[in-house]
C-alpha cells in the first residue's frame, strides 16, 4: 500500500505523480502613526494538499478510480491520510477534482485520465468528538484562589491527609474553601 484516503486505497502502481503541500500562518497587521506597522500572530491556517494522479487501464479501471473519488467528497466528510509508512498525515476534506481525459477508446471509454485533487486539513474539535472528553455546561466546583493582597497574611491551614499519605483529596479539604468560580 502506498497511501490511503479513507476507504480508498492507493496502491504503487496508482501513486501519486505529484503532492503538494502548503501550509500558511496568520498574521494580523497593525498600522502605526508614522512608523512602520506591526505583525501580530494570530494562529496557523489549515494545511492544504495538491495530489496529481495517473489513473491508466493497464492497472485500474480509471473512470471507476475517478468515480469512487467523486463519491467520498460528495460525502463531506472529513478522512483521515495516512501514507504507507505509517504516517498520518491528519484528517482531510476534498475540495476540489479536476480530470483531463488523456487517451479514450473508439467508444469513448476512458483509457488515461489525469486527475488533480485538492484537500483542506479538517481539525476534529472536542465538540463532535465522540470520544472527546465532555464539555460541562456549568463552571466545575473549584478552590477558590487568594487574593495577592492576603497571599502573605493568610495561610490556608489543611488538616494532614487522613488515610492518603499522596496528597489531597476530597477528604482533607475543607468544604468551606471550595467556591463555584464566576
Amino acid at each position: 500500500m502506498f497511501a490511503v484516503l479513507g476507504p480508498i486505497v492507493f496502491e504503487v502502481l496508482d501513486s501519486w505523480e505529484m503532492f503538494e503541500s502548503t501550509r500558511k500562518y496568520s498574521y494580523a497587521k497593525h498600522e502605526v502613526m508614522q512608523d512602520v506597522p506591526r505583525l501580530q500572530w494570530l494562529s496557523p491556517d489549515l494545511e492544504e494538499i495538491s495530489i496529481e494522479i495517473g489513473l491508466q487501464s493497464a492497472w485500474t479501471v480509471p473512470q471507476l478510480a475517478l468515480d469512487n473519488l467523486v463519491l467520498l467528497a460528495e460525502a463531506a466528510t472529513a478522512n483521515p491520510l495516512a501514507m504507507g509508512n505509517g504516517t498520518l498525515r491528519g484528517w482531510f476534506v476534498i475540495t476540489e477534482i479536476s480530470e483531463v481525459h488523456k487517451q479514450l477508446a473508439a467508444d469513448g471509454t476512458p483509457i488515461a485520465i489525469q486527475v488533480k485533487l485538492k484537500l483542506r486539513e479538517w481539525v476534529r474539535g472536542v465538540e463532535i468528538d465522540p470520544f472527546g472528553p465532555p464539555i460541562p455546561d456549568f463552571v466545575p466546583l473549584g478552590l477558590s484562589p487568594l487574593p495577592e493582597a492576603l497571599a502573605g497574611a493568610i495561610q490556608l491551614a489543611l488538616p494532614p491527609p487522613a488515610g492518603n499519605p499522596g496528597g489531597i483529596d476530597f477528604t482533607t479539604v475543607d468544604p468551606s474553601t471550595i467556591v463555584r468560580a464566576a
